[in-house]
């Protein structure tokens, strides 16, 4: 009788966590229908209409991969703690570090597409130093994931 009430409250749990406390993603974490998600909650294999001009203090419109999109992020690098590097640094590390996702992520060299990417600001660097790499179509129509 212990275990199978056990048993109830897991699964009603589960429910609880995946409709109340994660409502943007499915069982699998994929990205629920077309909404907006913080860069705080972003992750690899996430789909998205962007802006090319992005940054980490604002939102991202996700979407699921199999909806059109023009991007997807294909990594997350955390630059190191220290001192603020400065802007031309953390675009650098940016380019090289993207650039890097992009080729494992997609398996081969992506022709179509290029990589943009959300670096921190000086602003943010005190509470967030993650790059967010993005694979992306200008114009968009991707109606699937890059992954290989």
């Amino acid at each position: 009788m212990l275990f199978g009430a056990a048993i109830v409250l897991a699964f009603v749990g589960g429910v609880v966590y995946t409709h109340v406390i994660d409502p943007d993603r499915d069982d699998a974490g994929n990205v629920r229908g077309d909404r907006t998600i913080s860069f705080d909650d972003v992750r690899t294999g996430d789909c998205a209409n962007l802006n090319r001009f992005i940054g980490l203090d604002s939102d991202m419109a996700a979407t699921p991969c199999t909806s059109a999109h023009n991007a997807e992020v294909i990594g997350i690098y955390t630059m190191p703690k220290g001192d603020w590097p400065g802007e031309e640094a953390v675009g650098e590390t940016a380019k090289t570090e993207c650039s890097r996702r992009l080729q494992a992520y997609t398996g081969t060299p992506a022709d179509d597409l290029e990589t943009v990417y959300a670096t921190p600001t000086s602003a943010t660097w005190s509470r967030d130093r993650d790059i967010v790499c993005f694979a992306y179509r200008s114009g968009g129509g991707l109606t699937a994931s890059v992954r290989r």
